[in-house]
């Protein structure tokens, strides 16, 4: 018999020997039948057990890192079409953990038990056999080649399921005493379950060949003359001379080809053969890469099929590079050198990069695959795949949710057209495609946008909210729910513009240019600062509508300036009938008007800007108006002790309502009501006024606040009413007093003690309020007073300075000589000047224009009493 019984020794030795120690980490080659071929067999050394095989990998392309492939010398049984590894046969397992190319040759030798392994090999690049990323194990039963006849095969997959890849067949039966058939080259030694006529019972020597191969195309059967006696043989191997095939066909047809081989017994052959396996025709590619296309951060893979190849060279040409170069193995490649080349991190700047291969052979010339382009998909395409929402990755090209850096597109092409469902949708810059649509799918939904808009399709916000929060931005022309203006910058429409919801100006400028923006009875404006308002720069205007009685009640914001550095905004409250009010401010005032086109520039005694202010339906309205600008809005001669509201008719300007003191404390304000005409205004100082306030001042005196005003010319006036504020909005009574009355042309003199007052506050606000005989009153000027502050109380404005002039306020002046001071905050003088201090409050410029940008400190020293004040100020 030719093997001995199973026993736990066997099994204690089942892991065999390793020719390297590597793990199995890489996917395996799936082979085909014809992969290999065996080009070595010895079971027979003057007795002993050689237990040797060898085969030459002929796959196209090789194997890669990973690949396992099983021999056993288990029979196959024809009949039950299955191995019979009841025989207690070998299966030996070898895992290949480094790439083999095609035509090398592996060489097995177990252990003459058939327990271990003692050796295996392959042929390195250099001609040597080594035994370097390769192992082999007996998995199960003892793998001894017969005597007496026997066969190996090289499956993948199991015992019980395998897939054949070859076979070689060293037995051969003749006709048996129960009439079983001879053996043959067609189908080997035709095998049954049991004694029979119908065929030969499986035994460790008999096998037939499995439907899967086909001897001399897969398999080989190295008996000269099957079915006659004695023919069975012991050793073989190939005959080198034959190892030169036209194709790989061509060489596996040789391999697998009896009359290529020498057999005999008693002695073994050297093994492996040790032959040059070749192809003599230049190799060819009959499968050439296809396009890929991937995103960024993530792999793709080129493949190229080749006949006659022995080796790959892939190739990159980066667009602009001008030709191609090779490629290395690196973090990006792998398998440069391999019919399957792998890219892994790809990035957004490998797209359009073009691969292709150059296969060589045994002889030229080489052969060069097609082209193929690769296509880096960023993440921010919208596709639609799974439904409409915005929040779904799935619908989102690479599985990726947009972010504020993602640039996105949409377009026609999706499945489904998008609705934002979120509130926080996000993106940097967004194109809705022709054809493609927009919308949101409720009213708490919202997207910001921080980059460019670019809207050729159908954008419908009439749900939800669109926030603006980047640079420059285009607005699109839609009718809006909900919009905010945030981010700095300027927000310039496309076209007329709708708000049915809230406009929120947070930071930032809308700019109207030529379109019209229009908030309808259901909208409303929030915010709106001298960071954060509406440029009427152009032919484009603000409407507000539906303002009045049965419609919006109370006081109206027109957050508006003539350019994005200067708001001068209007506020309106209409007593009539609601109507829609619109609001447009230029720069300039002038003697006569085409449209809103002026004409004869007015120099003096007004605010250099024009309000053209418009009710959509002539008459039933009855407006409160309230102006407000920036200092440096006043034009020479402007009074803002003496102004008043004036209205140009179409002819002239007529100055309305009663001249008054204009409040705050820059920007100033200016109200008059009972308008029922309208178009343009603006604010002059221009007319006489009743009453001439001389001074109001105002200084402390340990917890009290010393008030102190002169006024003439007060004959129709009847009660000075003292109001004090916090915060300079609310003002409340604290006092009153009754004026004297006499004359046109005596200097009255007032004082009044707010008791207390720095008991209860640090800063406060004071201004009169000046009641005529009729009723009616007008309010002086706000004046400032602080806790730590001594007799003067000092403002300082614009700071930080932009332009080249600080302004600089007394609250309380008195008429005097003040010198000015400038010092870096090293305390190097830069600036020194001498001012006069005249009249009521009016500020004296300090030119900046020889200073840096930087922080400095301004010293005011007064010549009358010598007190001295330090302020901060900011150069920009």
């Amino acid at each position: 018999m030719k093997k001995r019984k199973f026993t736990l020794f066997r099994a204690l030795l089942l892991l065999g020997i390793f020719c390297t120690a590597f793990g199995n980490a890489d996917a395996q080659t799936t082979m085909q039948a014809g992969d290999i071929a065996f080009t070595g067999y010895n079971c027979n050394n003057s007795g002993a057990l050689p237990n040797q095989v060898s085969f030459v990998i002929l796959r196209t392309g090789g194997i890669s890192s990973g690949t396992q492939l099983h021999l056993t010398d288990n029979g196959f049984n024809k009949e039950s079409q299955a191995l019979q590894v009841a025989n207690g046969e070998g299966d030996i397992l070898i895992t290949f953990n480094t790439a083999l190319p095609q035509f090398t040759e592996v060489y097995v030798k177990a252990s003459a038990n058939g327990l271990a392994i003692d050796a295996c090999t392959y042929k390195n690049s250099s001609g040597v056999f080594v035994s370097t990323n390769i192992t082999a194990s007996v998995q199960s039963g003892e793998f001894i080649l017969s005597q007496a006849g026997d066969q190996v095969f090289a499956f993948q997959g199991s015992l019980a399921t395998p897939t054949f890849i070859s076979g070689i067949h060293m037995n051969s039966e003749v006709v048996g005493a129960l009439s079983q058939p001879a053996s043959t080259a067609a189908g080997w030694d035709v095998t049954a379950n049991a004694n029979g006529a119908t065929g030969w019972s499986t035994s460790q020597s008999r096998s037939a060949i499995p439907n899967a191969l086909v001897n001399g195309t897969t398999a080989i059967m190295v008996v000269t003359a099957p079915g006659t006696a004695n023919a069975e043989k012991d050793n073989a191997t190939f005959n080198c001379s034959a190892a030169v095939g036209s194709s790989a066909a061509d060489l596996r047809s040789k391999l697998n080809n009896v009359t290529n081989w020498t057999s005999q017994d008693v002695l073994p052959y050297t093994v492996p053969t040790n032959c040059t396996y070749i192809v003599s025709a230049p190799p060819s590619v009959t499968g050439h890469p296809s396009n890929a296309t991937t995103c960024a951060g993530s792999g793709a893979t080129f493949q190229v099929v080749a006949s006659n190849a022995t080796g790959y060279q892939w190739q990159v040409l980066i667009p602009g590079g001008g030709s191609y170069s090779d490629i290395i193995n690196s973090t990006t490649y792998a398998g440069a050198t391999t019919a399957t080349l792998t890219l892994s991190n790809i990035t957004a700047g490998m797209n359009g990069y073009s691969y292709r291969c150059v296969v060589s052979g045994n002889v030229t010339p080489n052969a060069t695959s097609n082209a193929a382009t690769l296509t880096v998909t960023a993440p921010g395409t919208w596709l639609g795949a799974v439904s409409t929402a915005w929040s779904n990755t799935a619908n989102w090209s690479c599985g990726v949710l947009p972010t504020a850096t993602i640039d996105i597109t949409i377009s026609s092409t999706a499945v489904r057209m998008p609705l934002v469902d979120i509130a926080g949708a996000i993106c940097n810059n967004l194109t809705l495609g022709a054809g493609a649509t927009l919308a949101f799918s409720g009213s708490a939904n919202a997207l910001e946008v921080k980059g460019n808009f670019t809207n050729s399709g159908t954008f419908d916000p009439s749900l939800g909210k669109l926030i603006l929060s980047g640079a420059a931005q285009s607005v699109p022309a839609v009718n809006y729910k909900d919009l905010q203006i945030t981010g700095g910058n300027s927000k310039t429409l496309s076209g007329a513009t709708a708000i049915n919801g809230v406009l929120t100006l947070t930071n930032g400028l809308l700019v109207l240019g030529s379109n019209n923006l229009t908030v309808n009875a259901t909208g409303s404006i929030a915010g709106g600062t001298s960071a954060a308002f509406i440029v009427t720069n152009g032919t484009g205007s603000l409407t507000q509508n539906n303002i009045g009685t049965g419609g919006r009640a109370g006081t109206v914001i027109f957050p508006v300036g003539s350019d994005v550095s200067s708001f001068t905004r209007a506020a309106l409250s209409n007593s009539g009938t609601a109507d829609n009010f619109t609001i447009k401010v230029s720069q300039g005032v002038f003697n006569s008007y085409t449209g809103t086109t002026g004409s004869g520039a007015i120099t003096q005694d007004y605010v250099n800007k024009t309000w053209f202010i418009n009710e959509g339906t002539a008459g039933g309205s009855n407006v409160n108006l309230t102006l407000e600008w920036n200092g440096l809005d006043q034009l020479s001669g402007f009074n803002g002790n003496n102004c008043q509201i004036a209205h140009f008719n179409g002819t002239t300007w007529v100055s309305t309502g009663t001249p008054g003191f204009a409040s705050g404390l820059d920007p100033y304000t200016i109200s008059r009501s009972g308008l029922t005409q309208f178009s343009p205004f603006s604010v002059t100082s221009s007319a006489p006024l009743p009453l001439q306030l001389l001074s109001f001042t105002g200084k402390r005196n340990n917890s009290d606040v010393l008030l102190q005003w002169k006024a003439t010319a007060e004959k129709s006036i009847s009660t000075y009413e003292l109001e004090r504020s916090a915060d300079s909005r609310v003002f409340t009574p604290v006092g009153s007093v009754a004026a004297q009355r006499q004359g046109t042309s005596e200097v009255h003199t007032y004082n009044y003690t707010d008791a207390g007052a720095f008991k209860q506050g640090d800063t406060w606000y004071y201004r009169l309020r000046i009641v005529h005989e009729d009723g009616s009153a007008l309010y002086s000027r706000t004046l400032q007073l602080n806790g730590n502050a001594g007799a003067q109380d000092l403002v300082v404005y614009p700071n930080p300075v932009h332009g080249s002039v600080l302004n600089i306020r007394w609250n309380n002046a008195t008429d005097e000589t003040a010198a000015l001071t400038v010092s870096d905050l090293m305390g190097r003088v830069q600036l020194k000047q001498t001012v006069q201090t005249t009249g009521y409050n009016m500020p004296v410029q300090l030119n900046t224009a020889t200073l840096a940008p930087g922080t400095y400190l301004l010293r005011i020293s007064s010549a009358v009493s010598g007190q001295t004040s330090t302020l901060r100020f900011t150069k920009r």
